[in-house]
């Protein structure tokens, strides 16, 4: 008898089937699909940072090759090296209003997809019901998927200015519905849209209410546009016990190559972090945990010059792609995303681009590779989002042939 391999039903959920019905196809066949559509001779990826445009910190090569010359801490506690937490704790505290217990309250994590993964797996289990924005980022309802849980979606809508927003009534019906979780990015994965105050302590108004437990996912924390503020939701009252922060060098500081990340959290919660982080990897590479040894103490203006460079190429893409007929976009107050909709346009073979799955297709033959919006949720058909923190002239070149492909010259 031939073997067979039957895959377990948790991979099966995380393939995300409940899309067939709106595509015909699961997640996981529209993105095996989009893999095999024949590449362009000149592709452009639109769908991750170059960190060749925007490098990392010299510091971050320096600290890591000194780990390594030294041999320092191979083989470090499950939660990460004491001496790397003890240094970012201070730092981090500063940079979210919140004070952290180094020993206690924080995690080194894989990535912060480690911490995602980490932190959704101390709270969900079969029938687990976890709340999301309207469109959020692509793994959060494939991990709740993979570990029993059901995802519901929290219609949200971000206005002219690029801020988000929830009525209470759609929070007081996701309560209704059993949520226990809530799970949002600030910025938003995939918009670029902002939580502000308001709306945050609107949001952490009803987790406490109910006793929602939040994960909130803060990777572009940093990158915020045009000097607007920007809220934590932990740091404001009675919010640090029930909110679990999500943080990483990978984005704002192009650090993704080193694979670190770190979580915050009451001590209970780090401790079953640390519990699943220790069956899954052990622990974060120990070398590259010392990468972090000056994380969030760059040079004078070093910050301020990466914000402004990504400022001047939003605006350019923002402004390019709004000549577009029957795109709508807005300007994203934060983060390296925009999500435009393209859902009125149409190809130069007929395409209706209502179907963001079809249009990916049609653009990766046109030499770019971007996002389709069903990786964000359903509420993302007829979407794509694309991370411009890229060299400035590829996105000139981006911006010149979705104009081809979609005004039909």
């Amino acid at each position: 008898m031939s073997y067979e391999y039957v895959k377990p039903l948790a991979i099966g959920r995380a393939w995300l089937e409940n899309y067939r019905s709106l595509y015909g196809q699961s997640v996981f066949e529209m993105d095996r699909a989009i893999a095999a559509t024949p590449k362009h001779a000149d592709q452009i990826d639109l769908t991750h940072g170059d960190t060749r445009a925007f490098v990392p910190p010299d510091s971050a090569f320096k600290d890591f090759t000194k780990a390594v010359k030294d041999n320092t801490e191979a083989y470090s506690a499950y939660r990460g090296s004491s001496t790397v937490r003890e240094l970012i704790a201070p730092r981090i505290s500063k940079l979210l209003s919140v004070e952290v217990d180094p020993m206690s309250e924080l995690i080194i994590t894989p990535g912060s997809q480690g911490a995602l993964f980490s932190a959704l797996s101390a709270f969900v289990g079969p029938g687990t019901i976890v709340a999301f924005p309207s469109v959020e980022y692509f793994m959060n309802e494939r991990i709740v998927s993979y570990l029993g849980g059901q995802s519901i979606r929290i219609p949200a809508k971000i206005n002219s200015d690029g801020y988000i927003e929830i009525d209470e009534q759609e929070l007081e019906a996701a309560h209704k519905s059993g949520a226990s979780v809530l799970v949002f990015s600030n910025p938003n994965n995939p918009t670029g849209g902002i939580y502000s105050r308001e709306v945050c302590q609107k949001l952490a108004n009803w987790a406490k209410k109910y006793d929602i437990s939040v994960i909130a996912d803060q990777l572009y924390c940093r990158l915020i546009y045009d000097k607007r503020d920007y809220t934590n939701i932990a740091s404001l009252p009675g919010m640090k016990n029930q909110t679990i922060t999500l943080l990483g060098p990978s984005k704002t500081e192009s650090m993704s190559g080193y694979r670190v990340g770190v979580a915050l959290a009451q001590s209970q919660i780090i401790n079953s972090m640390e519990s699943i982080l220790s069956m899954t990897s052990l622990r974060t590479a120990g070398y590259a945990q010392h990468a972090l040894t000056h994380w969030l103490a760059e040079e004078d203006g070093w910050l301020e010059e990466r914000i402004l460079q990504h400022q001047e190429i939003r605006d350019y893409l923002v402004q390019g792609l709004a000549t577009i007929p029957g795109i709508s976009i807005f300007k994203p107050g934060g983060s390296s995303y925009i999500f435009p909709s393209m859902s009125e346009t149409t190809s130069i073979n007929g395409n209706n681009y209502e179907n963001d799955f079809i249009f990916t297709q049609d653009l990766k033959k046109a030499g770019i590779l971007v996002s389709p919006g069903y990786q964000s949720g359903i509420a993302g058909r007829g979407h794509f989002r694309i991370n411009f923190s890229q060299n400035f002239e590829l996105i000139k070149t981006s911006v010149a042939r979705i104009q081809k492909l979609v005004k039909n010259d």
